[in-house]
């Protein structure tokens, strides 16, 4: 299964390198028309993964360590 990004890649690059109209190169790929428009209306989420990760390093430092060999 691929993957709808790569699909519309593959049509982009039908229609831009070989000329060929929407409909055709999405015949060709295999993909729906539909999902090749599609555009993601998904907010950049860059600020909220960095906080994120920041925490989760910060949670690393403070948390306590653990022994595996002590095990009762």
């Amino acid at each position: 299964m691929v993957a709808p990004a790569a699909m519309r890649e593959a049509v982009a690059h039908l229609q831009g390198n070989l000329g060929m109209s929407e409909r055709r190169a999405c015949r060709v790929v295999g993909a729906d028309r539909k999902s090749v428009r599609y555009r993601s209306t998904r907010p950049d989420d860059a600020y909220l993964r960095e906080r994120l990760r920041a925490l989760a390093a910060y949670s690393d430092e403070a948390a306590p360590r653990f022994r595996d060999d002590c095990a009762p």
